[in-house]
């Protein structure tokens, strides 16, 4: 379901698997928001760099192979505090649906909380 506060806020999904990628890109987009993907730590890390991308959550996927996850989003987060990331973690069912409907949430409560965008 489109939802218009999140309309054209962008998120970074860091993940090496495809399908992992191609589900939450969905439904982050079904949610209105802009979608940047990133396959490695070197891609994210440029993503971020660029100046035309204005980031404002990360997604990354825990298993990343040439540097766990949770290195990634403590990089993240020494460069760009402001920052949030959500660290995706193996599992099934509804996990996709799940973590988008939290990127949406933290997008929308930070819109409320009025930090800048």
């Amino acid at each position: 379901m489109f939802d218009a506060d999140l309309f054209e806020k962008s998120v970074v999904l860091v993940s090496v698997d495809p399908e992992t990628r191609s589900v939450l890109r969905r439904r982050l987009i079904e949610q209105g928001m802009t979608v940047f993907e990133a396959t490695s730590q070197v891609e994210a890390l440029d993503l971020l760099a660029d100046e035309w991308i204005d980031a404002e959550l990360v997604i990354i996927d825990l298993e990343m192979p040439e540097m766990v996850g949770v290195g990634l989003a403590r990089i993240v987060g020494a460069w760009r505090p402001e920052l949030p990331v959500l660290i995706l973690t193996p599992s099934g069912g509804g996990a996709h649906l799940e973590i988008a409907g939290k990127a949406a949430e933290l997008l929308t409560m930070r819109q409320e909380e009025g930090e800048p965008n």
